[in-house]
């Protein structure tokens, strides 16, 4: 990491806590207390798509230079939360997985191919799942 990087990565540091200790904590606490176990049932039942998500992610892969399960969970990881933490158009954890794919030493294609592939067809199921909720929602009259 060059100095410029390091300093931006710094000062963001700095300014998210700054922001973090300008918060209310009991108000934070008092919401986290309202959500309770549910939250973290929410969280864990996440865990099973992301699994299914990178074990399909790896069958894209060519099979001799396919990553470890662990890994493509990790990268699913990464991605999701870079998209979700950053606003840039849910891009953002798209290149960083491609970053951290061509850092472990994958070719730039497959993983390239791969990151389309894997975007695309998630969002072909993300449609059919919109369009699965809108004919059960129509069924019921309320449409």
């Amino acid at each position: 990491m060059n100095r410029a990087g390091l300093g931006l990565a710094l000062a963001g540091f700095a300014a998210a806590c700054w922001v973090i200790w300008q918060q209310d904590f009991s108000e934070v606490w008092h919401m986290l207390a309202a959500a309770g176990f549910g939250l973290v049932l929410a969280a864990l039942a996440h865990i099973p798509s992301m699994v299914l998500n990178a074990h399909a992610w790896a069958m894209l892969m060519p099979r001799r230079s396919r990553p470890s399960l662990p890994g493509m969970v990790f990268q699913v990881w990464v991605r999701e939360s870079v998209n979700n933490l950053l606003p840039v158009g849910r891009v953002g954890g798209e290149l960083v997985c491609y970053r951290l794919m061509r850092r472990q030493g994958l070719r730039a294609a497959p993983v390239a191919g791969g990151l389309i592939a894997d975007v695309a067809l998630s969002l072909v199921s993300q449609l059919l799942f919109a369009l699965l909720g809108l004919a059960l929602l129509g069924m019921g009259g309320a449409v």
